[in-house]
């Protein structure tokens, strides 16, 4: 039987590791180290050379079954500048990220995330895409393939946000741009 081969064009919902490198880098710029918990078994190749353009060492470790997640997380934070939060369920998920976040106050690092969420429960800041600019975004796509651009491949988000959590900044005695000041500076590095 002959199947047929369809192109497909994807509009993935995390950010581009480059951009979630220049956060980092913007708003912790003595950092050296950064923390990465997954419960894959390897670190995306892409998102360990984005912190390496921004002269970010990773520290990264792989929680299975058989390793307790907040132990994990106490260490490499004794170990890292900043703990860089990925969208792995295994991980940060609503029984552990209170936990994390306690630990992150008690060894006085921040948490990085990737969602408006977890910088209201105690990230210092977030990146993420609204829905209304995934959608937006998707639209235009469309508009584009409609018009005949014949659009393949995989698009990172054009819009997005990020939240800063202005308490968490105070009691970890850091320093941030405004909100719109980083959304800018994101914007300008791409």
């Amino acid at each position: 039987a002959r199947t047929s081969q369809r192109n497909l064009s994807v509009l993935v919902l995390d950010q581009p590791p480059a951009r979630q490198a220049r956060l980092i880098r913007e708003t912790l710029p003595d950092a050296a180290r950064i923390g990465l918990v997954s419960s894959a078994g390897e670190m995306p190749s892409d998102l360990a050379q984005s912190l390496r353009q921004q002269k970010l060492s990773v520290v990264f470790e792989s929680v299975g079954q058989e390793r307790r997640l907040l132990d994990t997380v106490e260490n490499m934070l004794i170990n890292t500048d900043a703990l860089l939060a990925t969208p792995d369920s295994s991980i940060f998920n609503r029984q552990s990220i209170q936990g994390i976040f306690l630990l992150s106050y008690r060894h006085r690092k921040p948490v990085v995330g990737y969602s408006k969420s977890l910088g209201r429960a105690g990230a210092l800041v977030s990146l993420f895409s609204t829905p209304e600019q995934i959608g937006r975004q998707a639209a235009e796509l469309a508009n584009q393939e409609l018009e005949g651009s014949g659009l393949l491949g995989m698009y990172w988000p054009k819009y997005f946000e990020v939240t800063v959590n202005a308490q968490v900044a105070r009691s970890l005695d850091i320093e941030l741009p405004s909100e719109k000041n980083l959304v800018r500076m994101l914007q300008a590095g791409e």
